[in-house]
């Protein structure tokens, strides 16, 4: 006969270490160590621990890798103070490939967290019209911090949900087969940028990159062309998702501007070339969404006399050098100026 004794000793020894475990992996979280769960990008985890750390902006960038690369939150500062005489806090959050339904999710939480601002600003490009994060797969959603914050919402099966119904609970869970990064978090915490040679993520959520040389730009339009559709056809999925994102932030108090960042001037001349209804398409397609949110977007119709080959990173991103004039292009914009300082005019 086995005694009660005996039993309870056992059950210690089997999971008093997974209970420590999960307090420890509690405490990482809880202590900013260690993000809620992993996004299966660095460079989003760094970024939103950072807004976490750093608190609520005053303007907020949000979107995808153009809004990341093109509106620099430094040089928006100095705009900012020079107009206003006062210091504000630009952080950028905008991620690569990141779906509007995803970026919904962002908002959603952001404000469950007093984390969102009186300001948003998001930008939109050609590729936008299609949607931009590879069709039905949705990396962030799909990831264990997407999956956390949505609730297991969405089509799982059997098994998958009953994944995503045990991160829910447990933190350890969340973050199984990853040790390497519980030790890191022991060790280092979160780190406040990403380094990856030339390519960094900096604090305030905007990457630097280096600037192509006109060879590099030119291979890269070839390569382009390839990825881009030929037509623009913008699904009725697309229109509804961002209608639903730009409704979430003004549920919120949010005020939303949102930029249109064309591509290189070579890499939309090519598309015209193969498709000359391009551009009559990507105005009709901007025209759609428009309608379909009732905002008006900053018809951002070329770069100024300061671009150079050097201003791009590839034909559809600006790199580090393109980012500080194309922010001041738009800031001397008056639909994008205006709203801003009033919205933060009417937040003081």
């Amino acid at each position: 006969m086995i005694r009660p004794l005996t039993i309870l000793i056992a059950a210690a020894l089997l999971f008093g270490p997974l209970l420590a475990a999960e307090l420890g992996t509690r405490a990482l979280i809880d202590s900013g160590r260690l993000p809620e769960a992993p996004s299966s990008n660095e460079e989003t985890d760094v970024s939103l621990a950072n807004l976490r750390r750093l608190g609520k902006p005053d303007v907020l960038i949000m979107g995808t890798s153009a809004a990341r690369a093109g509106i620099k939150p430094g040089t928006l500062e100095e705009l900012i103070g020079a107009e206003t005489g006062e210091g504000v806090h630009v952080q950028g959050v905008a991620q690569a490939g990141m779906s509007l339904e995803s970026q919904r999710l962002l908002v959603q939480q952001l404000a469950a967290n007093d984390l969102l601002p009186e300001v948003v600003i998001t930008a939109l490009t050609p590729v936008s019209l299609g949607g931009d994060h590879g069709g039905d797969e949705d990396w962030f959603r799909d990831s264990e911090l997407g999956q956390l914050w949505g609730g297991c919402a969405g089509d799982l099966d059997g098994a998958e949900r009953f994944d995503c119904q045990l991160s829910q609970v447990s933190a350890l869970w969340r973050w199984r087969g990853r040790p390497d990064r519980i030790v890191k978090a022991v060790d280092e915490g979160i780190p406040r940028s990403v380094v990856q040679g030339e390519r960094i993520l900096h604090e305030d959520g905007w990457l630097d990159t280096p600037g192509a040389t006109p060879k590099h730009l030119r291979a890269a339009t070839a390569t382009a062309l390839e990825r881009v559709e030929k037509r623009i056809d913008v699904p009725d999925d697309i229109v509804d998702d961002f209608a639903a994102l730009i409704e979430e932030l003004r549920s919120h108090g949010s005020t939303v501007v949102v930029a249109e960042i064309p591509y290189s001037a070579v890499l939309e001349a090519s598309l015209v070339a193969r498709n000359p209804r391009w551009r009559e398409q990507r105005d009709k397609g901007f025209a759609r969404l428009e309608a379909a949110a009732g905002i008006d977007f900053v018809d951002v119709d070329g770069f100024g006399d300061w671009i150079k080959p050097s201003s791009f990173r590839d034909p559809r991103h600006l790199s580090g050098k393109g980012a500080g004039p194309f922010t001041r292009q738009l800031w001397e914009m008056l639909e994008f100026r205006e709203p801003l300082l009033k919205a933060l005019a009417s937040a003081d």
